[in-house]
């Protein structure tokens, strides 16, 4: 991982705890065919929440955001891309040499 990147990581880590308070939808895309996010390699979900905890574990790196209902994590030391607009937020993750994760975060109007 180059330097650049992992600035990028952690200004995207803080930027994610700045948003407690505020409605979020979040996508996660999971392809077990690289980054080929094509339906037939891929699982989906979709979460709609209020952001009221956003930490990161030591242990494992990873981070957690949520409410009291619902929670997601990701892993945050095998981040590979990472797409930010004022609105949009997405993530790439490299889980395996084949398996990767998608998260985008962005706020509800």
């Amino acid at each position: 991982m180059d330097d650049q990147l992992k600035q990028q990581i952690i200004q995207t880590l803080q930027s994610l705890h700045g948003r407690l308070g505020e409605p979020l939808q979040i996508e996660d895309w999971i392809s077990t065919n690289g980054r080929n996010y094509d339906r037939h390699f891929t699982s989906y979900s979709k979460i709609i929440l209020t952001l009221e905890l956003f930490h990161v574990r030591f242990s494992g790196a990873i981070a957690t955001m949520g409410n009291e209902g619902q929670q997601i994590e990701f892993q945050t030391d095998a981040i590979k891309h990472i797409q930010a607009d004022l609105e949009n937020l997405v993530i790439e993750i490299q889980l395996s040499e084949k398996i990767w994760r998608r998260i985008c975060i962005k706020p509800l109007p």
